[in-house]
Parts: C-alpha cells; sequence; structure tokens
C-alpha cells in the first residue's frame, strides 16, 4: 500500500508558514494532519465503513528513491531537480525540505510550491506541484486618492512576463525613498495583485503610496547652549543638515552626532543632545542640549613601556595634564602610537566628578619574555 504525506507553502504567506511549519503547527509536513487513503481491498469483499486510515510522513520508510516535479514551465521542473538532487539517497528530513521549498518560492516564476511524499517499496518517491506566476497584465501607480505617478524604468519590459515579487518589492522601496527625500517622514507604499478578469494567469498590480504630510526646515536653532556659540555649532554640523530644505531624519541624525562630537572635543563628556522631530509643517529644527560639566585630563600613563618610550607615546596625544580633553585628539594620538608598536592600543579611563578630571591608562601589549 502506497502512503502519502504533503508539506504546503503557499506565496504570499511562505515565510509566515514557514515559521508556522517550524513551531510544528496546523500544516502536514509537522505531522499534525495526515493526507488519508484508501486501504486495498479483496476482490470479494465490500467497501470498509467509517473513515480511512490516517497516514503520517513519521510512518514512511527508507530513503528519497526519486523526484518527481510537476510543472507547466519546463525550465522550472530542471532547475526544481536540481535543487532536490542531494536529496536522492538520503532518509526523508521534513526541516530540510522546507527550507528547500523556501528558496523555491525565492525565485521570481514560482507562486506556490506543494511537496508529498509517496512510500514505494524501495523507499520514498517525492513529489513536488509547482504553481508558476501568473503573467503581469497591467501596471499602475498612485497615491491614495491622489494623482497617478511615473513607474520606474526597470518596468517598462515587465508587461507579459512573469510577475516578479522582488522587483515589485525593490520598485516600491524606490518610490518610498523619494517621497522621504521630499521630507515625507511616515509614507507608506506597498503593492497588491488582483487577476485579471477570469483569467488566472494574468494579474493587474496596484502600486499605492500613502503620503502622509510633508515636513520641513525653516531654520536650524539651538537651546541650552551656554557654552557653545550657535556658530561654531553650526560651523560643526557643516553640510550635514540645511536650513529651508525637506526634512531629512538621515540629515538630522548626522546633525546630532556632529554637535555631540563637538562637545566630546571641548571636554563635556555628559553632553546629551535632543535632537528635533518632524512636526508635519514648515518649522525650526531646535536641538535641545544639556552640556553637564566640563572635564579636564587628569593623570595621563603608559604600561608596558620604558619611561622613554611613555613619555614619546603622550607626547603624540598633544596634550598635557591639566587640558580640556579632546577625544579627537586622544584616537588621533592612539592610532600614531598604534602604527609604532604595530599593535592595538586600549585607552583605559577614569572619570572622577569632584574634580572633573579623567585620567587616561594607554595599556600596550606585553613584550615577549
Amino acid at each position: 500500500m502506497d502512503k502519502e504525506a504533503a508539506l504546503h507553502l503557499p506565496h504570499r504567506e511562505a515565510l509566515v508558514k514557514l515559521a508556522a511549519l517550524l513551531l510544528g503547527a496546523s500544516l502536514a509536513a509537522c505531522g499534525a494532519t495526515p493526507k488519508q487513503v484508501a486501504s486495498p481491498l479483496p476482490e470479494d469483499s465490500k467497501p470498509p465503513t467509517g473513515p480511512p486510515p490516517h497516514v503520517l510522513w513519521s510512518e514512511l520508510e527508507g530513503n528519497v528513491k526519486q523526484i518527481t516535479v510537476n510543472s507547466e514551465d519546463a525550465t522550472q521542473v530542471a532547475a526544481i531537480k536540481q535543487t532536490l538532487a542531494p536529496e536522492i539517497g538520503k532518509p526523508l528530513d521534513r526541516k530540510r525540505l522546507r527550507g528547500e521549498l523556501a528558496s523555491m518560492l525565492g525565485t521570481k516564476s514560482v507562486a506556490d510550491a506543494t511537496a508529498s511524499a509517496v512510500q514505494l517499496e524501495d523507499g520514498i518517491e517525492l513529489v513536488v506541484n509547482v504553481t508558476s506566476q501568473p503573467a503581469l497584465h497591467a501596471l499602475t501607480a498612485h497615491e491614495v486618492g491622489g494623482k497617478e505617478l511615473a513607474l520606474p524604468s526597470q518596468l517598462a519590459t515587465a508587461t507579459g512576463l512573469p510577475l516578479d515579487p522582488g522587483l515589485l518589492d525593490a520598485v516600491v522601496g524606490q518610490l518610498r525613498e523619494q517621497y522621504l527625500a521630499k521630507g515625507f517622514t511616515d509614507v507608506h507604499a506597498t503593492w497588491t495583485q488582483t487577476p485579471s478578469g477570469a483569467n488566472s494567469k494574468t494579474t493587474d498590480v496596484t502600486i499605492e503610496v500613502t503620503p502622509g504630510a510633508a515636513s520641513s526646515i525653516t531654520t536650524i536653532e539651538m537651546k541650552g547652549n551656554a557654552h557653545a556659540k550657535k556658530a561654531d555649532l553650526m560651523k560643526a554640523i557643516g553640510t550635514n543638515l540645511a536650513e529651508k530644505a525637506a526634512w531629512s531624519s538621515e540629515a538630522v541624525d548626522h546633525a546630532t552626532l556632529a554637535l555631540t562630537a563637538y562637545y566630546y572635543d571641548h571636554g563635556y563628556l555628559n553632553v546629551t543632545i535632543d535632537p528635533p522631530k518632524p512636526a508635519g509643517a514648515a518649522t525650526s529644527a531646535v536641538f535641545t542640549i544639556v552640556e553637564g560639566d566640563q572635564y579636564r585630563i587628569g593623570k595621563l600613563s603608559v604600561t608596558n613601556a620604558s619611561p622613554a618610550e611613555a613619555a614619546k607615546y603622550i607626547a603624540f596625544i598633544g596634550a598635557k595634564t591639566g587640558d580640556i580633553f579632546n577625544r579627537s585628539k586622544l584616537q588621533a594620538g592612539i592610532l600614531k602610537i598604534q602604527e609604532v608598536v604595530k599593535a592595538p592600543v586600549e585607552p583605559v579611563t577614569k572619570l572622577d566628578t569632584k574634580k572633573k578630571t579623567l585620567d587616561i591608562e594607554l595599556q600596550l601589549p606585553k613584550s615577549p619574555a
């Protein structure tokens, strides 16, 4: 008697259902929903009453003997047989099979893949049924309740070819980036497909963009900068952020990092900067700064070096005890030391909040004995 079991991963929710499979959810591959088959009957007997016997994947015996692929696309048959070829001669491994089905669904021409297994006298036959992606009939893009959108050039030749979800995802990403560059920080974009009339072999795709409200920057302002001039802070920002421009979250992040670096180079080690948020309108970008205390360099020392070498390496830092701490100078000095010793140098610091000092110990690697 042949025994049969099935593993199914549908196209659009393939990854979700793959995760469910791995957690032992409701698919037949996990043995929760077995395939029903009828038992062979003697010629002189009557059909039995009641449900037919259940057959689980776990009941299949032997190694994979052969693989059958059913698809309307001959190129898919060859490609999938090649993907599954390593299964020949091995015991059935449902976890590995799930991964192989997932890789099939990652190709642009496969919409659905169903795997079943049949018990043979001398092993197991794997049967894979493949549903091809429908051909793209029409493609449109528009804003929700608004204008039609021009499509990127790479879609010019997509009509008539099998639907390519990866290409559509990339196009949706490009459209979203275009809106972000114009200050639409809450933009949402997606694509959907519907059958073209009664023909299930072709599909229409619609890309829909919900822009949200645009934000823009009128001026850049500083709040709380008691020990730094605005002109110096604007110089630190440089071209990272501009006034009278569309809002850019990335530009604001870069500007915040630049302001933080400025304060670190002027001894304000505990500075915090609250960056502005997009307002969905044209507004000032206000950076709220809490400077904290200014710190100076305390003790400077070098381990695993002679006094003469330690003095030379400390000179690379370009600072001495009592100077205002400058992170950029410290980093540049460490790089110079590493060039000389040809090894990493680890700075160990100790903060004294009462004295407002920072001790710095440069740990060099130990010399071989």
